[in-house]
């Protein structure tokens, strides 16, 4: 009884399609399934198009990696810097405090 009921519909389906192609013909512009618009290019030229942006990505992507390394170069030097300018402060720090203790303890001893 299914299998009855599904080919008439698919006959009806067909026959739906049959009828619109017949009255309404083709349209000049219009793909099935895609609308109103340019069609599509052959596969040749899109896997070319495709092939050519991929290169132009590939590049921009290229140029970014070497900006952020550089980017990253300078950030590391500032950070080394830093740290030595750190370091020089902490040791000019304990310095003083070693030169006042010995000033202290100088003055106090006399």
């Amino acid at each position: 009884m299914l299998e009855v009921a599904n080919s008439f519909h698919r006959r009806l389906r067909m026959r739906m399609y049959e009828i619109c192609e017949t009255v309404l013909g083709r349209r000049p512009g219009y793909s099935k399934g895609l609308g109103w618009g340019p069609k599509p290019k052959s596969c040749k030229s899109c896997a070319s198009r495709l092939q050519f942006c991929n290169l132009g990505r590939s590049k921009k992507a290229k140029v970014l990696i070497e900006q952020h390394r550089l980017e990253l170069e300078e950030a590391k030097r500032m950070i080394e810097e830093q740290r030595m300018t750190s370091e020089l402060h902490t040791q000019l720090t304990e310095e003083m405090k070693k030169s006042r203790r010995n000033e202290s303890y100088i003055f106090f001893n006399f």
